[in-house]
């Protein structure tokens, strides 16, 4: 069972901490012409729009040479609550988490244990300002500002931009004296990738894009590929996203049983680490 409680060590560090640079497919759009701000500025319109997302999930997750995968199911309410549910047996609930702004839990139901935390002491003892919206951003292919709530055109200057020969457009957070943050645009200006590291490289995050599809007037990536490297140790996570619904009333309700044990934040990812 700790194996599939490593899944969410991957999806912690990624709205925390990438730095190995890889090309991603190119989405089925035309190449458009346009100087590197008109780019940006064309990524962010093709955003999803949505207030609540939902969709089954498919998490398969590769360590050393063992590999396995487990459904779930994830809904979002933009800018508010993220819930991850882990169902790996006959839909039933193994482990659950809940970000929001303020606050992160998480129930380990084979356990019989849970996390419940506010989040305000971690950032005051991080470099960058974790926000929510950063986690969203990262699950839903949307470019953001640590510490901001959405990405506008007037964010274009925040970062460096450079054009590759192939077409690929790489923009840096320019103010990275403590983190490194790195977003790479396609010919067909589109996201797809992002680059999240620690200045020194001891916790990498690597969130790849791809499989496009059609959804709510743009597209979407199916499919996301979660690279997190701390030190010798790699972890490789493949998020796959089916029957995605926008909008629709969802069920967010998080109950913790009275008779589970609290430990905290820490504590749990220490031991999942181990």
């Amino acid at each position: 069972m700790k194996k599939f409680r490593l899944i969410f060590i991957g999806l912690i560090a990624a709205g925390c901490l990438i730095s190995c640079k890889k090309k991603q497919e190119v989405a089925s759009h035309a190449v458009l012409t346009a100087d590197e701000k008109q780019r940006v500025e064309t990524v962010v319109m093709q955003q999803l729009p949505f207030e609540t997302f939902q969709s089954k999930i498919n998490v398969s997750l590769m360590s050393g040479d063992k590999s396995f995968s487990v459904n779930g199911s994830f809904k979002l309410i933009r800018n508010e609550r993220l819930q991850v549910s882990i169902q790996p047996f006959l839909g039933i609930e193994m482990m659950r988490a809940e970000f929001t702004n303020d606050s992160v839990k998480m129930v380990d139901r084979i356990n019989r244990r849970y996390v419940a935390e506010s989040i305000v002491a971690y950032r005051n003892t991080l470099p960058v300002d974790v926000r929510f919206e950063t986690i969203q951003a990262l699950f839903l292919n949307q470019l953001f500002v640590p510490g901001e709530r959405d990405f506008t055109g007037k964010d274009f200057s925040a970062f460096k931009w450079r054009t590759e020969s192939d077409g690929l457009l790489v923009g840096r957070l320019k103010e990275d004296d403590w983190f490194v943050l790195n977003f790479f645009l396609n010919p067909a200006n589109v996201l797809s990738q992002t680059q999240v590291a620690s200045r020194s490289n001891t916790h990498v995050v690597d969130w790849v894009y791809g499989q496009f599809q059609p959804l709510g007037g743009t597209t979407f990536p199916m499919k996301s590929t979660i690279t997190y490297h701390s030190g010798e140790r790699r972890i490789q996570a493949e998020l796959n996203y089916s029957r995605i619904e926008l909008d629709k009333k969802i069920n967010t309700r998080f109950d913790i049983p009275g008779s589970y044990k609290k430990i905290e934040l820490t504590d749990l990812v220490k031991g999942l680490i181990k």
